[in-house]
């Protein structure tokens, strides 16, 4: 398996894992359900240990198919530097469900205010991510670049 195949095989799985994670924070939220929230959270820390590999395959991917994607150079770089922000935000957002999670299971009071940072910073990262996905996208199916451009700008 190349990298470029670690690289398609892995990076899909942190943008549908995180707005899922949103979801059962939301459910959560209006069902007073700790379990869905609990769920969320793990997720989280699943979609960081799976974006491991797909953050680290990137380059790899990038020069083993570099000949083909030099006309797109602009498109790759912001797409990586896209990718290397969704990637250590997943980090610092999954370490801080993991410490939510953690001081749950040892009953101790989790402050509102911590619940609050997972649940926004899940929110942000899901849009990060679906922009970074979608720059992804575009690198190699060029006819998708321009078809949501509203949403997801190229600066």
């Amino acid at each position: 398996m190349s990298a470029a195949h670690l690289h398609l095989l892995t990076v899909h799985l942190p943008v549908i894992l995180c707005p899922l994670a949103l979801v059962l924070f939301v459910c959560a939220r209006l069902r007073h359900d700790t379990p869905a929230a609990r769920i969320g959270r793990w997720l989280l820390v699943a979609s960081a240990v799976v974006g491991v590999p797909a953050y680290f395959s990137g380059p790899t991917a990038f020069e083993a198919m570099e000949s083909e994607l030099a006309p797109m150079r602009d498109l790759v770089e912001l797409h990586a530097v896209l990718g290397r922000a969704a990637f250590f935000g997943l980090v610092l957002l999954a370490l801080t469900a993991l410490q939510t999670t953690l001081r749950e299971m040892q009953e101790e009071p989790v402050p509102r205010w911590l619940h609050g940072i997972v649940v926004v910073g899940t929110l942000l990262l899901s849009y990060v991510l679906a922009w970074t996905g979608h720059l992804g996208g575009a690198i190699r199916h060029p006819e998708i670049g321009d078809a949501l451009s509203w949403l997801f700008p190229r600066w």
